[in-house]
This record gives C-alpha cells, structure tokens and sequence, in this order.
C-alpha cells in the first residue's frame, strides 16, 4: 500500500522543500546532452554538469568561467573556446563562491 507522508512534510518550511527551491536546471535540450544543474547554498554554488553519453559534448550553459572542480569522474569538464567541453560517460561537480 502506498503512504503519503504527513501534511507537514510537504509544507514550503520542510528542509526537503527547501532543498528543491535552491536547485534548478541551467542547460537542458531535447534529446541532447549534456545536462547541467545548479545547487545554491548561502555560501557557494555547485553546478552538476552529467553527460551518460558515449561521445564528447560542448554546450553553451552559463557556468562562470571560473568555477572550480571539486569532483568529477571519467573525465573532467572545462572551458575553452567559449563553451564547457565534456567528456563522454562523466560527471562533474563545479564550485563557485557566494
């Protein structure tokens, strides 16, 4: 049998709903990758840039030049040449300061 949680939990004060309020996708085409979403907390914002696919991908999304990776695996992404290059089948984890 399916449960919902209590009324409380879905409330816009929950610490889950919160969580959602600060995330959002930055870059999303159809049926393209990569996808890169952002994180925002009081002091830093991290964006996820995820590329499952077998090839090597650019894309255009507004992530500050300056972001710093703080994991990343398979292959890391970076900027050059006016886009962020990413690697096939990787995931990276960028940082920027607040």
């Amino acid at each position: 049998m399916f449960r919902l949680p209590p009324r409380s939990a879905l409330s816009s004060s929950s610490a889950a709903s919160d969580v959602y309020k600060r995330q959002e996708f930055v870059y999303v085409k159809e049926s393209a990758y990569p996808l890169v979403y952002k994180r925002t907390g009081k002091d830093e914002t991290i964006y996820i840039v995820l590329n499952p696919s077998g090839q090597d991908v650019e894309c255009d999304a507004q992530i500050p030049q300056h972001a710093q990776s703080v994991y990343s695996n398979n292959g890391e992404a970076a900027y050059a040449d006016g886009k962020w290059k990413v690697p096939a089948a990787s995931a990276t984890f960028l940082k920027v300061e607040n």
